[in-house]
C-alpha cells in the first residue's frame, strides 16, 4: 500500500513527523509512506529532518540525499548550518 502518492500541495504526515517524533516517523516508514513525496516547494521529508536520527531513518527507507527542491537546493544545502548533520549526510 502506498500512502500519500499525491502530496504535492501540502506537507505529508511523514514530513510533519520528521520534524517532531521519531517513533511516528518510523511507523509511517514501516507502513509504506512515500519517503520522497514532495510538497508544494519540492521538498521531501529529508529536507525537514530534525536531526541525524530522523535523516538516518529516512535514508534507510530510500530517501534521495541528492533530491532538489524548487529552489534547486539539496537536503545538504538546507542543513548546511549544522556541521554534524552535514558530516552525517556526506557519510551516506
Amino acid at each position: 500500500m502506498t500512502l500519500y502518492p499525491n502530496a504535492k500541495r501540502t506537507n505529508t504526515p511523514l514530513m510533519i513527523a520528521a520534524v517532531r517524533d521519531i517513533t511516528t516517523t518510523r511507523l509511517l516508514l514501516e507502513r509504506g509512506a512515500k519517503v520522497d513525496a514532495c510538497n508544494a516547494r519540492g521538498e521531501t521529508a529529508l529536507f525537514m529532518a530534525k536531526d541525524r536520527e530522523f535523516a538516518s531513518a529516512l535514508i534507510r527507507h530510500g530517501a534521495d540525499v541528492n533530491a532538489r527542491d524548487d529552489a534547486d537546493k539539496t537536503p545538504l544545502k538546507k542543513h548546511a548550518q549544522s556541521l554534524d548533520f552535514v558530516r552525517f549526510l556526506f557519510g551516506q
